[in-house]
């Protein structure tokens, strides 16, 4: 059995209400997530994949895609959701969002 304590950022995210976590997902991946809805897309994969894998290159090779569709997918999603990518605070926003949206099974 492991604690709460040891499970790192998952453990913290545990302690907090799921209505917060909640609201933060939505907040930060609403709109992505909508857009995936209406139009089948995969931009949220494509985030999750551009965040775990910490550069473009490995991220295209991850998703089987030409670098040249990650950038686009990567602008597209900046503008979706208004984020500059290319800011420390936002990745680590979106990443916890990513990991809320896990938990919370969105």
């Amino acid at each position: 059995v492991v604690s709460a304590n040891e499970l790192g950022v998952t453990g913290l995210l545990a302690s907090v209400a799921d209505d917060r976590l909640l609201d933060f997902a939505r907040r930060h991946l609403g709109p992505l997530a909508e857009h995936d809805r209406r139009r089948n897309g995969e931009l949220v994969e494509t985030l999750r994949a551009y965040l775990e894998a910490g550069e473009q290159q490995a991220a295209a090779r991850r998703l089987k895609v030409h670098p040249n569709t990650l950038r686009y997918r990567l602008d597209r999603i900046g503008e979706i959701t208004d984020a500059d990518l290319n800011d420390p605070e936002t990745r680590l926003n979106l990443a916890v969002a990513l990991r809320v949206q896990g938990l919370l099974d969105l």
